[in-house]
């Protein structure tokens, strides 16, 4: 399965720094550019640290049970706020996933629909 990790433009040199040395543990680890892209997602808000590795478990999860965890299915991390710019408590991480059969894909209360839009993210393969 392949995940995606993508970081906001706004992100400090330090926390980008911290970024990268998190990204370099990753095998086979590439640079793409992804289009919008529709996909169901969890958002958490709060402080970014191991809380969005428990987020990345619940989206599995959750994805597991409905049976969209394929080889075809991408699994998205997105830090969508600076923390140097915006308060701890209020960042925003959302866990998304994209399957081919996206649109067939009931929400629920913890899930819900977004686009993700286009740009540069990380990109490495998960077992």
């Amino acid at each position: 399965m392949k995940a995606c990790f993508q970081m906001a433009e706004s992100q400090t040199k330090s926390a980008k720094l911290t970024y990268e040395r998190e990204i370099m543990t990753m095998k086979q680890v590439e640079i793409e550019h992804i289009p919008d892209t529709e996909v169901v997602y969890i958002r958490r808000v709060g402080q970014y640290g191991a809380e969005n590795n428990a987020l990345m478990e619940r989206m599995k999860s959750w994805a597991a049970k409905r049976g969209l965890l394929t080889e075809d299915a991408v699994i998205y991390a997105i830090a969508l706020d600076n923390p140097q710019s915006v308060a701890p408590e209020m960042c925003r991480y959302d866990i998304c996933l994209h399957t081919p059969n996206i649109k067939n894909v009931e929400t629920d209360n913890q899930v819900k629909r977004r686009v993700i839009t286009s740009g540069k993210y990380v990109v490495s393969w998960l077992e």
